[in-house]
């Protein structure tokens, strides 16, 4: 619709632009409650737009949107008049207190059978208002209940009345209250709220009492401000409630009654009654005791609460009370209650209404006697007490007696009895008894009571466990389910209790079985098995708790039936065989066996071979025995083992298999021959000096034999060529070495045949040619030269020899005197020392002339040569090359040292050797023992040489330690046989090694021409070449040092 009327709207602004450039406004006022068709006003002339058109025929006037509020209004179509359509009622139209109508008139052009927007009208009507509604209460009456006990000055709220009117008069409203006074219990008060509307209140100004006035009525009036005004009219209809300001009131301060003690159940002995102003719940009373009452007697009497009627609920006894006291409550039910209090007073009158009273004393206790069924005649049951509670004196006399003939009553006193056994009890057979002991007084009426005693026979254990059956067997599959029930045993017994009670267990230990002690079940607790133990026998017990304990025994028989659960086994967890090479097919190699200890089927054992183990066809194994024989011939060189898997499996269902590892190893036959590599058609010459040293290695012979064990074990020997026997030949190794000295005159070529053979059955040989070329070594003469070198030492060694023995015996001699000479006082010590010089004189020479000799000697250009001794103490010691021995002189001190001098000479021969001296001091008060040590260190010396130079260097004291030993020659000047000594180091006490077990050794300096250092200083470097007549070639490792070029150099490892 709006966007038709906008459409219209732009219509008209295209055709008439003056007009629409602004909507025309027209406001009209008209009073509510007019009739229908009060004209309001004519829209198009009071919005002057008649005036403002130059042609106002052809229009059309309606409204733009039609509402709720334009249905009051119409307006004529052909002039734009508006009128009122029914009566306008402001309080129905409007809501609010300002009320404009919003009348939108759309002015239209009709052209033909179109309209066309001229204009848009807006027109806004007032409805004023009327006072025509007068105030009006929610209600034209309230009710208000007020207690009372309500304070005085307490307001109660009561809605005020409301006026539809609108204008400031008419809505004004005032209130009064009717009458005035409120009966001079009420006032009324007006209350203004914060969002302009008013309450009204009515309040107490009195203290109300229900008791003297319930219910008062009082009207409040309202007026508005109108013209006339009108006025509304609230009645108010107070009740007074009641409050619970009264006590309840008993009609009797207290009440009594006589009753006999036999009064009936149920009976009303008494009704209490009370009064309450108070109405209602405040009014209504309620009975009850009072604590203390209810207690003590709230089992016998009652009192019902809304009547008060006391009855009697329980036994009166007389003996037990005869006056009864009750307090009985009276409470109303207000809030708070209110209540008061009345006592009542029962008295009861006795009768004989008591039998006699039995009460049985158990020595055991609880509500039975316990008798032994081992108990004999005449044994202890149980006492018994009568009492009577009537009290008069006929009453007392009781009479007692028992019918039971198993059982009699024994009286003690006037009201005392003891029940005895009269015979033999079985609780087997009757295990309980009631005896009843009836007891009367002489009362009037006559009472009897009778009260029964339960008598239980105690249980003794006097009977055994029984099983049910003898044994219990049953067929079950070995491996039963661990856990599950196999059977289950079962015993009884006829006692009770403990003794009744019965345990199982097993005889002794059953091996993966277990019984439950409570129910006798057997259950497995391991697996069973059939090849172990076929049938299991166990002996199980049943045993009863009793004190003594009774057991039973029973056979328990379980068959196992085999299943196929075990695997074949083997003999052996592998197997080795062995058969020899080259043996025909079918040969037996051995046989694997398996058992299995499954029955039937399951215990049927088959052999195979598996297939991915070996190549097919090479070995055959027998299904039922396991043999293993071969399919073919074996060579042991191309392959010497054969590693098989065989395969062990059971006919059961399902089968079950086993392997196992069998090893084959072909054995070795002797079928080939040894194989020489050297000698060769290529390499068969060998060459070797004829001075070659005996066992001196030649060369080896390499051979091999394809077979094994003893058939490769070779051998080796000479088979020709070796003339004279210089060869010898390892028969293990295979080395050719030199057996003896060959002579120069057997050099030469030999044609020699060697020889392998192994150790098989029959033995196979082969041969091979060896050349063997001696050669002459043109080092001989420098050997005989060192030969004779050798000679000339022992001789030199024998000389020291005789003269150490010819100065021990001077020394002996000298000491002898000595003493002989103190005995006798004759001469002094110094005396003998110059005698001796004296006879010495010629013989020595001191310490100086010596010094001079050695400078002289060096000066006159003899060679320095240092002997070398050996240290083969076998070595025999040749005295023919000392040619001079001079005497000895004595020193004071110890004896430092000797020292040996010979004339330098060639060493070619003993009879170089020209003279020897030895020098010796010895302190002049030496003792004779002091000699004999002496001369047993100058032994250690002479057969030591390195001790010899080991004191020598030591010693600081000696006179002559620096005196040196010369040897000269004969004066023909050196030779290359000549050895010079350069003088060893202070610091180095060890001799330097010589071939052939040979020392260099030294007493202080020595003196040469040429320099020779030690070769185990790597500093020094290569060795000279050395002289022949010394060092005699040798290849053997000598000291550590080995020449390892002939003639050339030595080496030290």
């Amino acid at each position: 619709m709006d966007l038709i009327r906008e459409a219209i709207l732009f219509g008209s602004l295209l055709l008439f632009p003056a007009v629409l450039s602004q909507p025309a406004q027209v406001v009209y006022h008209i009073t509510e409650e007019n009739q229908d068709q009060t004209f309001v006003g004519n829209a198009f002339v009071d919005s002057q737009l008649r005036s403002k058109m130059r042609n106002a025929n052809n229009l059309h006037f309606e409204f733009v949107s039609p509402t709720s509020q334009t249905s009051y209004f119409r307006i004529e179509g052909w002039s734009g008049a508006i009128h009122t359509s029914k009566v306008v009622d402001r309080e129905v139209l409007c809501a609010n207190d300002n009320c404009p109508v919003n009348l939108d008139v759309a002015v239209q052009l009709v052209t033909g059978a179109s309209l066309d927007l001229v204009a848009i009208i807006r027109v806004q009507v007032f409805i004023d208002d009327i006072n025509d509604n007068p105030p009006e209460f929610p209600s034209q009456s309230v009710a208000l209940s007020i207690l009372e006990s309500t304070p005085v000055d307490t307001t109660f709220p009561i809605h005020a009345a409301t006026d539809l009117d609108t204008a400031a008069n008419n809505s004004l409203i005032s209130y009064e209250l009717q009458p005035p006074s409120g009966f001079g219990k009420f006032s009324m008060s007006v209350i203004k709220n914060w969002d302009g509307s008013t309450d009204i209140g009515i309040i107490v100004k009195e203290q109300l009492d229900r008791e003297t006035t319930d219910y008062y009525q009082v009207k409040i009036i309202a007026k508005d401000g109108g013209s006339p005004s009108l006025t509304g009219t609230l009645s108010v209809n107070i009740s007074v409630l009641d409050s619970n300001d009264h006590v309840p009131v008993f009609t009797k301060p207290f009440w009594n009654v006589t009753i006999w003690e036999n009064v009936t159940m149920g009976t009303e002995i008494l009704r209490l009654s009370t009064n309450d102003r108070d109405i209602g719940a405040n009014g209504q009373v309620t009975y009850s005791f009072n604590s203390r009452s209810a207690s003590r007697v709230g089992s016998i009497f009652s009192v019902e609460s809304k009547t008060g009627a006391i009855r009697v609920i329980g036994p009166v006894d007389f003996e037990s009370s005869s006056l009864h006291q009750l307090i009985i409550e009276a409470t109303d039910n207000g809030v708070p209650s209110k209540s008061s209090k009345s006592a009542v007073i029962i008295d009861v009158l006795d009768v004989n209404d008591n039998p006699p009273d039995i009460t049985f004393n158990l020595l055991a206790g609880g509500d039975h006697a316990l008798v032994s069924e081992f108990a004999k005649p005449g044994s202890f049951v149980a006492h018994v007490s009568v009492s009577d509670k009537d009290i008069e004196a006929d009453n007392k006399d009781i009479s007692c007696w028992i019918q039971d003939a198993l059982f009699s009553l024994k009286k003690l006193s006037n009201q005392e009895f003891k029940v005895l056994l009269q015979g033999k009890v079985d609780r087997e057979t009757v295990a309980e008894y009631r005896v009843d002991v009836s007891c009367t007084d002489f009362g009037s009426p006559q009472l009897e009571a009778t009260a029964p005693l339960r008598v239980v026979i105690k249980d003794e254990n006097d009977h055994s466990p029984q099983f049910v059956k003898e044994a219990y067997s049953r067929t079950i599959t070995e491996n039963f389910p661990i856990g599950k029930t196999i059977l289950a045993v079962s015993a009884d017994d006829r006692d009770i209790g403990n003794n009744g009670r019965i345990s199982y267990s097993f005889e002794s230990n059953v091996r993966n079985l277990t019984i439950k002690p409570t129910t006798g079940v057997v259950m497995a607790t391991g697996f069973l098995d059939r090849e172990q133990t076929p049938v299991i026998r166990a002996k199980v017990l049943a045993h009863d708790n009793g004190s003594p304990q009774r057991t039973t025994t029973a056979n328990l028989i379980l068959t196992l039936e085999d299943i196929n659960d075990e695997a074949p086994v083997f003999s052996r967890d592998d197997y080795r065989f062995k058969v020899s090479e080259n043996l025909p097919k079918a040969t037996r190699v051995g046989t694997v066996r398996a058992v299995d200890a499954d029955l039937g089927k399951g215990g049927e054992i088959y052999y195979s071979v598996l297939q991915t183990s070996a190549k097919p066809g090479k070995f055959n194994i027998s299904r039922s025995s396991g043999l293993i024989t071969t399919n073919q011939e074996f060579d042991r060189e191309s392959k010497s083992r054969y590693n098989l898997v065989v395969v062990a499996t059971d006919k059961g269902n399902p089968s079950i298999s086993t392997k196992v590892q069998v090893v084959v190893d072909i054995t070795d036959q002797n079928d080939h021959f040894p194989v020489i590599d050297f000698p060769n058609e290529l390499n068969n010459t060998v060459e070797i000096l004829h001075s070659a040293e005996v066992d001196s290695f030649i060369t080896r012979v390499q051979a091999y034999d394809l077979d094994d064990g003893k058939n490769s074990f070779l051998s080796y020997f000479i088979q020709s060529g070796n003339t004279n026997r210089l060869l010898k030949m390892d028969s293990r190794t295979g080395d050719l070495r030199v057996a003896q000295h060959i002579p120069s005159y057997l050099a030469g070529t030999y044609e020699l045949v060697l020889g392998v053979r192994d150790g098989g059955k029959p033995m196979k040989s082969s041969w091979k040619s060896l050349t063997l070329v001696v050669s002459i070594d043109n080092t001989t003469a420098l050997e005989v030269m060192a030969d004779q070198q050798q000679s000339n030492v022992v001789i030199v060694v024998s000389v020291i020899t005789a003269t150490i023995v010819l100065s021990v015996a001077i020394i002996i001699g000298i000491i002898v005197v000595r003493k002989q000479d103190a005995k006798n006082h004759v001469y002094s010590a110094k005396a003998e020392e110059r005698k001796i010089m004296r006879r010495n004189k010629g013989s020595f020479n001191s310490r100086s002339d010596q010094s001079n000799t050695s400078t002289t000697s060096s000066d006159s250009g003899r060679k320095d040569v240092s002997l070398t001794l050996t240290d083969d103490s076998q070595a025999p010691l040749n005295a023919s090359t000392f040619t001079q021995v001079t005497s000895f002189s004595t020193f004071k001190g110890q004896m430092l040292s000797y020292i040996s001098s010979i004339d330098q000479k060639t060493l070619e021969c003993p009879q170089a050797c020209s003279s020897w001296i030895t020098t010796n001091t010895i302190s002049p008060d030496m003792k004779q023992d002091t000699v004999g040590d002496k001369r047993a260190e100058i032994n250690k010396l002479a057969y030591d040489p390195s001790k010899r130079y080991a004191e020598v260097s030591n010693d600081t004291l000696s006179d002559v330690s620096s005196e040196t030993m010369v040897t000269s020659d004969s004066g023909r000047g050196g030779s290359e046989e000549d050895v010079h000594l350069k003088s060893i180091a202070p610091d180095s006490h060890k001799p330097r090694p010589a071939e052939n077990g040979r020392t260099l050794s030294s007493f202080g300096n020595y003196h040469q021409r040429r320099s020779y250092h030690d070769p185990r200083q790597p500093s020094y470097g290569k060795f000279p070449p050395r002289p022949q007549s010394m060092y005699p070639y040798s290849p053997k490792k000598t000291n550590g040092c080995q020449r390892r070029k002939f003639r050339e150099e030595y080496r030290c490892e």
